[in-house]
């Protein structure tokens, strides 16, 4: 009953303590115990486990060779020199030795000690020696037994059963009276080793949970960063950098907590947001000593003190600081600086997040550059693919002008006409990556006049168009179809002296289909194989209008929209190219579509409201079946 009496009583006064190290590792303030080894965090570790292990000593009980009690704190402290005192501060002292080295060990042993020796009970010498030696072996003991980070808290417990041995030991040897010693430890042997190993099974289980909690907090930090990163993405695309700064500091202060958040680009200061926004300003330069640092090295820094971040307004509250590198590549474009109060708010978990959001932010940031590098590419090849026009047209054509002037002067102007609108449309490819399919058909018109102007009464153009285009502005590539007719003429239809056709057929489904078909000699198979993916080095020609079309188709739409060629078993050959739809919906009649909506341009022809538009008496569009007939006389 006795043994049992006793046993509450020290648990009673041990609990008192368990609750205090409760309490404190609940508080982020204190958390940082579980990581920082710096001296500061030790100096700190050891007053707080020293005061907690001289609070022990205070609630210890007395024993007088015949009864225990509970000791007056109105008693003075030389009324205990005859009685034994039996405490149970080797407890914290041992949970400072086991999870924060020898140091603090040993420095907290040092409060309990000297709160014994100031007692002075018959039993001050042994519990002096006692806490100072568990102090200083219980490092060494943790780091052989613990099998991971943290001492498991069944190993905990049988460490435990350790110092009341010890302590029951030292009483013996230092005892006057022997006979009163080993009354002492059989009253108080079993109770101790009970209390004091369970009290180290239950503190390191409250360790083993707070860790838990952190690497929790720290997976969630993780998700933040990367929700973050995400919601970052639409403001690193801002042009202006002040816009970009402003927003970008807003939405940090508001989601992580934080005092105050600065954006800045390599020598400014673009937004500030939270506290000290009075004297924290936007377009200040960067003057402090970390930041030039994190510039230069690209490496996070972090400022513990006032000093270090170098704030001249004496009140500030910032007090802390890290300071977060944006990289574009190897280059550093800018800093985020996340502010707290107390250094003390800047814990591994933090470090984590501003680590995991600086290489996210650097990551899309050289990603951007990279996409925007790759547009200007883009636009480039596109630019000069769609630039380039065949000499030999221009040469051929301007030979036939001349020869024109001297026998049809009218004929001449008209076909100077269309040259002069063949080569503005190609001029003006260098602005539009899309133009309108009436546009490209008009294209189309004006070429084939030329062609007519060139070779009279040997080729044909039949074009068959679907209805849909009579209510809908679709878009194509620039001068994506008039090459492929010229290419069926300069190849396919070359040896043909009488006779040649061409058709251009378009489709819309899901999506449209452009087919450009020729009675002519066809493809051979070098060309099916090769024609649109590399130029030909051959007497024949290049293919530069096969590939130029079909690059830029790529480059547009992707793999899937490339030129596929093929050969008919009746001769002649065939290309097709499939685009997604992309239009503008104009619903305009076919007798309310103003003069742009026109398959031509509307300088050069004119326009008859009956079943049949007589353009020029040169072209006749059946509106039936949406098809263009060019006989030798009417050439498109």
């Amino acid at each position: 009953m006795v043994l049992f009496e006793l046993t509450l009583a020290l648990w009673e006064r041990t609990a008192i303590v368990i609750l205090v190290v409760f309490i404190i590792m609940r508080k982020r303030r204190f958390r940082f115990l579980l990581h920082d080894s710096g001296g500061m965090a030790r100096l700190f570790a050891v007053v707080l486990f020293g005061l907690m292990s001289m609070l022990a000593v205070f609630l210890g009980v007395v024993f007088d060779g015949e009864n225990w009690y509970r000791p007056s704190f109105h008693e003075p402290a030389h009324a205990f020199k005859n009685v034994y005192w039996i405490d149970t501060s080797v407890i914290p002292v041992m949970i400072a030795s086991l999870f924060g080295g020898v140091f603090v060990g040993v420095g907290a042993a040092l409060f309990a000690a000297a709160v014994n020796v100031w007692i002075g009970s018959l039993s001050a010498v042994a519990n002096a020696l006692t806490v100072v030696i568990v102090g200083g072996i219980g490092a060494p003991v943790a780091r052989i037994l613990a099998d991971r980070r943290l001492l498991s808290p069944m190993r905990a417990f049988f460490i435990g059963i350790f110092p009341p041995f010890l302590q029951m030991s030292l009483i013996l040897v230092t005892a006057g009276d022997t006979e009163t010693a080993i009354a002492l430890t059989e009253w108080f042997g079993l109770p101790l080793v009970v209390v004091t190993s369970s009290s180290l099974a239950v503190f390191t289980a409250i360790m083993h949970q707070a860790l838990l909690e952190e690497e929790q907090e720290a997976a969630l930090e993780t998700k933040k960063a990367l929700s973050l990163a995400r919601q970052a993405l639409p403001f690193l695309s801002l042009e202006s950098p002040w816009e970009r700064g402003k927003k970008l500091a807003r939405l940090l202060y508001e989601a992580l907590d934080v005092a105050a958040v600065s954006v800045t680009d390599e020598s400014r200061v673009l937004a500030h947001i939270g506290d000290g926004e009075d004297h924290h300003v936007s377009g200040d330069l960067l003057k402090t000593r970390l930041s030039r640092q994190a510039i230069e090295e690209g490496a996070l820094k972090v400022a513990l003190s006032r000093d270090e971040i170098e704030c001249s307004e004496r009140h500030c509250p910032l007090t802390a600081a890290i300071i977060i590198p944006l990289l574009e590549g190897d280059r550093v474009q800018g800093l985020i600086k996340l502010y707290f109060r107390s250094s003390a708010h800047i814990r591994p978990v933090e470090l984590a997040l501003a680590q995991g959001l600086g290489d996210l932010l650097s990551r899309e940031l050289s990603a951007l550059a990279t996409r925007r590098m790759k547009e200007l590419v883009r636009e480039a090849e596109l630019s000069a693919l769609q630039t380039q026009v065949h000499p030999h047209f221009l040469f051929n054509t301007l030979h036939v002008i001349a020869a024109l002037i001297r026998t049809q002067p009218e004929r001449a102007r008209e076909v100077t006409v269309k040259l002069g609108h063949v080569l503005r449309y190609n001029l003006r490819q260098m602005e539009h990556t899309l133009v309108p399919l009436q546009e490209e058909l008009s294209f189309l018109a004006n070429y084939w006049d030329i062609v007519e102007a060139r070779f009279p009464g040997r080729y044909r153009l039949e074009v068959t168009l679907p209805d849909a285009i009579y209510h809908k502005k679709l878009y194509v590539p620039p001068a994506s179809i008039q090459p492929l007719v010229e290419n069926s003429l300069q190849h396919g239809l070359s040896t043909r002296l009488a006779g040649g056709w061409v058709r251009v057929e378009i489709e819309l489904h899901e999506e449209m289909t452009v087919r450009v078909r020729d009675n002519g000699i066809g493809f051979d198979a070098e060309v099916l194989t090769r024609a649109g993916k590399r130029l030909f080095t051959r007497q024949k020609g290049s293919g530069i209008g096969l590939y130029n079309v079909n690059q830029r188709l790529i480059r547009l739409f992707g793999p899937q929209a490339e030129l596929t060629l093929l050969n008919h078993p009746e001769g002649g050959g065939e290309v097709t190219f499939t685009i997604p739809i992309t239009e503008r919906h104009d619903h305009l009649s076919r007798d309310h579509r103003t003069n742009q909506d026109i398959l031509v341009p509307q300088n050069d022809r004119t326009f008859q409201n009956d079943d049949t538009l007589q353009i020029d008496d040169t072209l006749q569009i059946d509106h039936a079946h949406r098809d263009v007939h060019a006989s030798p006389k009417q050439a498109f």
